[in-house]
């Protein structure tokens, strides 16, 4: 869950007036600037906010105006069609709760990345949702922790005391996967996905080839892209049609899995007969092409639904909630 700093460590008004020899009272006037204050005493005043450290509680003002809490979501590629059902859901689970969500779409840039989430630090909302892209950028967030607002990191595990997680049991989809193939008949399997370093991808391709392993599955390849998705479906159509000897394909989410899918046809191979095809995520679309996409659903309602109840109730310790996943065959097994 959701941790808000400690509060032994949160600079209040109160701090700020002591330290500045003032009134609370006068304190929010220099802040919110709409009261007469003489311009020593405001210099003073904004001196001892800068030095101390001192941020408004923005959620307060919000519910003492009646006004919706800020929210704000970064995320690494709005094209995949999972981050964009994954924020739509968490939009409507934001608006029920009287939050109003802005988005910043890395668009696969960790330039952009970095740039974004300097962004988000620096405007202090009520709450910030990362959707991580680069490792780099996951303890950068961690790291910052106590001087920004609450955080939830969906999508990705952390271990930081003061960051929230919302994830799925990636090890246990990718395992299903892994059984289902064997329990085919399939005999080699190629698996790619994400960039290695991000929990979400370690822990796909690795449940995978351990549980292979454990049912008699060969893992010929494991390939990983150097962002997320956009090179991984050229890597794997390669090995697939350069290794005819691969009979299952396991891929670190549906977008990829989709993109192999249709470079296999044009290259003239059946699916699933040649090479049997899983995905991972559940999107929309894996249901609505042909043949329709085997995958591992991931809850993306319930995940929406932890995010915004973490961010909404924050507790005084750690919390990182793993929802279970579900195996749906389709037809590309």
């Amino acid at each position: 869950m959701v941790i808000h700093r400690e509060k032994s460590k949160r600079v209040g008004i109160i701090d700020v007036a002591r330290e500045a020899g003032v009134s609370t009272a006068t304190v929010s006037f220099v802040l919110a600037g709409k009261e007469p204050v003489a311009d020593a005493t405001r210099e003073r005043v904004l001196e001892v906010v800068r030095r101390l450290g001192y941020q408004r509680n923005r959620h307060a003002r919000a519910l003492r105006r009646g006004a919706p809490r800020s929210l704000s979501a970064v995320v690494p590629d709005v094209t995949n069609p999972f981050y964009a059902e994954l924020i739509a859901a968490i939009e409507n689970a934001a608006s029920s709760q009287g939050w109003m969500l802005s988005l910043m779409n890395c668009q696969l840039d960790p330039a952009r990345e970095v740039s974004y989430l300097n962004t988000v630090f620096d405007e202090v909302p009520d709450g910030i949702i990362y959707v991580p892209m680069t490792s780099d950028a996951v303890l950068d967030v961690e790291s910052r922790f106590d001087s920004g607002p609450p955080i939830v990191i969906v999508d990705e595990i952390t271990s930081h005391a003061g960051v929230g997680a919302v994830s799925v049991d990636n090890e246990a989809g990718a395992r299903m996967a892994a059984r289902h193939f064997r329990s085919l008949g399939r005999r080699r399997a190629l698996v790619t996905g994400p960039p290695q370093g991000l929990p979400t991808s370690q822990s796909r391709s690795t449940g995978f080839i351990d549980e292979a392993a454990k049912v008699g599955l060969e893992v010929a390849h494991a390939a990983f892209g150097q962002v997320r998705t956009s090179d991984a479906g050229a890597v794997a159509a390669d090995l697939l049609l350069r290794d005819r000897s691969i009979d299952a394909y396991f891929a670190g989410n549906d977008f990829l899995a989709i993109q192999v899918l249709f470079e296999l046809q044009r290259a003239g191979l059946r699916v699933p007969e040649d090479i049997a095809i899983c995905g991972f995520d559940g999107i929309a679309w894996g249901q609505m092409i042909t043949p329709r996409l085997t995958t591992v659903r991931q809850p993306i309602d319930l995940i929406a639904s932890a995010v915004i109840d973490l961010i909404s109730k924050p507790v005084d310790e750690h919390h990182e909630i793993v929802l279970p996943v579900e195996f749906v065959r389709g037809q590309t097994t």
